[in-house]
This record gives structure tokens, sequence and C-alpha cells, in this order.
């Protein structure tokens, strides 16, 4: 089995190497003023990209706490949880590329938990194009509720307005001294039902582009989880 291992952990160290030109590293960090021992990896994602990617992976596997400076990690499936093993992240990058980092107070060696941070982040390349696909259904799922809530605000002004159409024409019909206001009234409320509907059907192909958009990105993730 520890064989199996290691050479799954090989394996994925060459093909990110390969693909990704980054490799799992040393690094050493200080935390609130005390040295960590632990490893780094870098990725082609912004910091903010990265962090949000990242804490979803996390936190979908044990406990996180983010802190204003890095991340707690606690009971996580690859942490030694009977002996509570406490764990700390950082995601650090600019605008273009990010490098994630996981350690542990330095004080403690432990080899064990350095075979499971490398072989995390051995993995870390992967989970992010998974959570990022995920990210960008979620991000795609909230347009398309904002645009169908906007068509759906469209929808409802314009029978308003078709209303007010034939209240004014009612109004016409019944008082012919407002003859000439309620034909101006008529000629724009006309208009404005007719650019309603102009915005509600570029609103309706906004949306059955998300659509198909969110569709494919639903696709792109079913094959990835494959």
């Amino acid at each position: 089995m520890l064989k199996k291992t290691l050479l799954v952990y090989c394996f994925l160290q060459l093909f990110v190497a390969a693909v990704f030109g980054q490799e799992v590293r040393r690094q050493q960090q200080t935390l609130q003023g005390q040295p960590h021992s632990g490893y780094s990896i870098k990725v082609p994602y912004s910091e903010a990209q990265a962090k949000r990617y990242w804490l979803a992976y996390l936190k979908e596997r044990g406990k996180v706490t983010e802190r204003r400076q890095f991340i707690e990690l606690r009971d996580i499936y690859w942490l030694d949880a009977p002996k509570g093993q406490q764990a700390y992240s950082l995601v650090l990058g600019d605008s273009t590329k990010s490098e994630i980092w996981i350690g542990y107070p330095a004080t403690r060696a432990d080899t064990a938990l350095d075979s499971a941070i490398k072989e995390q982040l051995g993995k870390a390349p992967f989970l992010m194009k998974k959570y990022q696909l995920m990210a960008s259904l979620q991000d795609a799922e909230a347009a398309l509720t904002f645009m169908n809530r906007e068509v759906e605000n469209l929808r409802r002004n314009g029978n308003k307005l078709e209303g007010a159409l034939k209240r004014n024409a009612s109004e016409k019909e019944r008082l012919e001294q407002q003859l000439v206001k309620n034909g101006e009234d008529k000629v724009r409320l006309e208009q404005e039902t007719e650019e309603n509907k102009k915005k509600l059907e570029q609103q309706q192909l906004e949306a059955e582009k998300i659509s198909k958009q969110l569709q494919a990105l639903k696709d792109k993730l079913s094959q990835l989880q494959e």
C-alpha cells in the first residue's frame, strides 16, 4: 500500500512539473512570530481566485478557520485527527499567480504529516481546476438567477405599461376635452411599451446564452469528476 501511494505521489509530482512547470518545495514561514515548517506549490491563479478555490476544497474536508493572515486546519481527513493535529495554510500571490503553503510549528517535526502535506499540494493544481469549474458554475447560476429576475421585472413593467395604455385609451373616449393630452400619452406609452418589449427580448436572449454556458460548464465538471 505504501509503495503504491509513493508511486502515485511521484507520478503526480512529475505530471504537475511537466504540465504546470512547478513542483512541491520545502518552505519555512513565520506565523504569529513563530517559525513554521512546511511546503508550497505555485498555481496559475490570482491570489483571490486561488484562495477561493482552496478554501472551498478545505471546507469540504474538515474544520477550517480563516484568520486575517492565514488559515487554520484541524481534523482535516489527511491530518492525524486522533492526536488533534493542527496545520496552517497560506495563499499568497498577485493578480496572475499564487503560491499555496501548508505547514505546522517547526518545533515538532512530523514525518507522516510532511508526507500528507506534500501529497495534498501535489494534487493542488488538479483541485484548483476542479474548483475553478465549480466556482464558474456557481457564478453562472447566480448570473442566470439575476437575469431571470430582470426579465420578470421587465415583464411586470410591460404589463403595467399596457394597463396604463388601456386606461388612457378609455379616458380618451370618456373625456373628449382631454383628447390631445391623451393622444400624447398614448404615443409615449406605446413607445415605452415597444422599448420594454425590445429590452425583454434582449434579456431573454442573454438568459438563453447564459443557460447554454451553464450547461457547458456542467458538462465539463461532469467530465472532470469522471
